[in-house]
């Protein structure tokens, strides 16, 4: 791996450890990777996931689908809403949904921004799509919190 590309996944995984409240700009589809691998790795109870399409460049890369995997196997919760009906990495879509029934759920439209959120206190939560820049906090609870209630509200609970 890239050295600077380590050196930001080093400084995140620091800011997890801390419970560090500064939010701070993601601005590469690199860095959107690595700080949803280092915020699923360090889940211990929900992961919460709304995505446009479930992208092969994060979701089909073989880290990150052993992280995912090793979070289900850890017993957190993991609930990925995808707006298409197909996503990009279907196939590691089909495996999470054999691994732990209705783990991705297509054509799923829970909030307007990508996100994702973590033990209900650390987020990436996007604010421009098309840049693909975000918003990363590794502690915020009252924001995180909010966010997961998008995933609880009863609209998506009865659709369950």
């Amino acid at each position: 791996m890239d050295i600077i590309l380590q050196a930001y996944r080093e400084r995140f995984v620091e800011m997890i450890r801390e419970n560090d409240p500064e939010i701070v700009d993601n601005s590469s589809r690199l860095h959107a990777r690595i700080i949803i691998q280092e915020l699923i790795r360090h889940a211990s109870e929900t992961v919460f996931i709304q995505c446009t399409n479930f992208a092969s460049d994060i979701y089909g890369d073989p880290e990150t689908q052993g992280i995912l995997r090793d979070a289900l196997q850890r017993g957190v919760h993991v609930r990925i809403a995808v707006r298409n009906s197909v996503p990009h990495a279907e196939a590691f879509a089909n495996e999470l949904n054999d691994l732990a029934h209705d783990t991705v759920r297509s054509g799923e439209n829970v909030f307007a921004n990508d996100c994702c959120v973590v033990d209900r206190k650390r987020f990436r939560l996007e604010r421009d799509k098309k840049e693909r820049t975000a918003y990363v906090c590794a502690y915020n609870p009252p924001l995180a919190e909010k966010l997961a209630g998008y995933f609880e509200s009863p609209v998506n609970v009865a659709e369950a």
